[in-house]
This record gives structure tokens, sequence and C-alpha cells, in this order.
């Protein structure tokens, strides 16, 4: 948006078992103000699933239970993800945990429901995913807090995607789950042999070393289409829409 801000969306393809193939997706949303004074900006994502319309339901909660009527919630710390899938793929859906961000809110529901002029549609928990107008079409919004920027300040919102083929389930919040455990102390060695009357003092010294890689909005859609089979299968097959919104104030 000219000379108001821009918005910056970042995938990165991530294996979350070593030796397979890339089956997570990072989704890192960036807004950089343009405005020269201080402005509020906030951001939403529109997510038109396809997979829960070929199955029994919708989508389903953590706990493998059905969503079975219009749902929304302002945390998730508890619930950690959604999945929508059917015979032949499934998709997590991770908005907590590792170094996602909170989310101000995030409903699931009919696509018409949530594709309104309004920035947060009018949620009714009584009411089924079908509509007159609309029968049988879900979607999930996903809604980031309100942020003040100065001038040429950003500030980013991370969630994951994840993705298995058939029957498989996506590793990707066990992945987060891993990540976001706290680190257990290292043990200390202990040993047996004697000393002599002079102490003797055993550096040791640990190596990490980390791996990652970044790919750009063009090489997500090479890597998708061209190298690996997981995303390929379900990407080509059950496309997800991605609507991002920008709200200024």
């Amino acid at each position: 948006i000219e000379k108001v801000a821009v918005v910056i969306i970042d995938f990165e393809c991530i294996s979350t078992k070593e030796g397979y193939a890339e089956d997570t997706i990072k989704i890192t949303s960036t807004i950089v103000s343009q405005s020269k004074k201080k402005n509020e900006f906030a951001l939403k994502l529109l997510m038109d699933t396809v997979l829960g319309e070929t199955d029994r339901h919708h989508f389903y909660y953590s706990d493998g239970s059905a969503v079975k009527k219009e749902v929304s919630y302002y945390s998730m710390k508890d619930e950690k993800y959604f999945t929508s899938k059917n015979a032949k793929a499934s998709m997590q859906i991770i908005l907590s945990g590792a170094d996602i961000t909170d989310i101000q809110s995030v409903a699931l529901a009919n696509f018409t429901t949530l594709d309104t002029r309004k920035w947060e549609a009018d949620m009714n928990t009584s009411r089924s995913f079908d509509t007159v107008l609309s029968y049988n079409n879900s979607a999930v919004g996903i809604y980031w807090p309100l942020t003040k920027l100065e001038p040429e300040q950003e500030t980013s919102s991370v969630f994951y995607i994840s993705l298995a083929a058939e029957t498989d389930i996506p590793g990707g919040a066990a992945y987060i789950e891993a990540l976001s455990a706290p680190e257990e102390p290292a043990e200390e060695e202990s040993t047996d042999e004697a000393v002599s009357e002079e102490a003797v003092e055993a550096d040791t010294v640990f190596f990490a070393a980390f791996f990652w890689f970044s790919f750009t909005f063009d090489a997500v859609f090479c890597c998708v289409f061209s190298m690996f089979l997981p995303f390929e299968l379900i990407l080509m097959r059950h496309p997800v829409f991605l609507q991002f919104r920008l709200s200024i104030q």
C-alpha cells in the first residue's frame, strides 16, 4: 500500500523428521510502516479450506474430537492446533507454541461467514458450517492483535501449517511441542579414577549446529511442484487458498 505499509509474506519449508522431505511450512507475515506518522495496523488471514468438505467433519480439535459447529477462540494456549483432513490428506493449522505469535482470535466457520466487510465476523457458535447461500464451504479466519508502528517500524506474526498424505499424521504439532519444551540441564559426568595431590580440571565443550533452509515465496512453489512429493500430493490436489488482509487505522 503506497505510502502506508508494505506487507511481506515469507514461506519457509521445514522437515519435522530428520532424513524426511519437508512436510511443514512456517509462515511469517511482516508489516513495515511506510507512513510519515504513527499508525495502528492489524493483519488477518482468511483460509478457504477444502479437505474437510469431503470428510464427515470439516475440522478436528487437537484431541481428535470433531468440530461440529462454527467456533471461535481468543487464545490457543490450550488447544494449540486444529486439523482439516479427508481420506487422501490432512493438514494441521498450528497457532501456539515455540516462536508462534499470540493471536487475537481464530474462527472456524462457513466461508461466507468470514468473508465479509467487517474486520471480525459475527460468530454464532450454534450455527453449522452450512448456510442457505453456501453449502459445505468451510474456512478459517486468523486475526492478529492491533499494533502501533512508528515510521519504518515493523512487526511480524508467525504460525505453521503441517501436511501429510493419506492416513499419516502431520508431524508439525509434535515438532513445535518439542521446540517449546524446556531444555534439561546436562548431567555431570562422574569418574572413579583416583587422582593425585594436584587437582585436575576438565573442560567440556559442547558444539551445536542448527541448520535451516529459508525459502522465498517463489522458491516455495518451486519446491512444492518440483521436488517434494508430500507437498505435491497435497497442494496440487487439495489447494488451500490463503488471503491476507491489512487494516490501517
